[in-house]
């Protein structure tokens, strides 16, 4: 009698050995930079503005709370469902754009903004009345620093995950 081949049992046997296949982890997605409440640390003011530092100063330490769908400010109130736009900026040419002397180019430094920054603007949808919030994140988002300008004044912004 010749023996038949065993094949099968083998091809079997050996996916069993094998285990279950290995399906790879699905990565976590992207974390939104901006969905997070930033405080106000500081400010620099506009050469055009005509607020004054005790204006400005008023609002350091309150917050700027953004999640993914809206936001809420000390000047714009709540949003609750924003269009966003995104485009690269230098921060040169932003503190030129603002009318900023200088010394606040040196101080956004200080505050830990990069010359390569992201401008996100943020539009409240159903409202033509409520300005648009434009917040300028370091290009580096995991320092956590950002700015946004309201009344010819900037305010230095640290950021603390929602």
């Amino acid at each position: 009698m010749v023996p038949k081949p065993r094949w099968r049992e083998l091809l079997v046997a050996g996916l069993l050995a094998c285990g279950p296949p290995v399906v790879p982890p699905t990565p976590a997605p992207a974390r939104d930079p901006l969905a997070q409440t930033w405080t106000i640390r500081d400010h620099v003011i506009s050469t055009i503005s005509a607020l004054t530092d005790d204006d400005a100063a008023v609002f350091q330490g309150r917050t700027i709370e953004i999640d993914d769908s809206g936001y809420t400010t000390p000047w714009h109130g709540a949003c609750e469902e924003a269009v966003r736009q995104r485009r690269d900026r230098i921060l040169a040419d932003v503190v030129s754009e603002l009318d900023i002397a200088a010394s606040g180019r040196a101080l956004a430094r200080t505050h830990g903004l990069l010359d390569e920054l992201v401008e996100h603007r943020l539009t409240c949808s159903g409202t033509k009345t409520a300005p648009p919030l434009t917040i300028y994140l370091s290009n580096d988002v995991s320092i956590g620093r950002a700015m946004t300008c309201f009344g010819g004044v900037c305010y230095f912004l640290t950021g603390g995950r929602q």
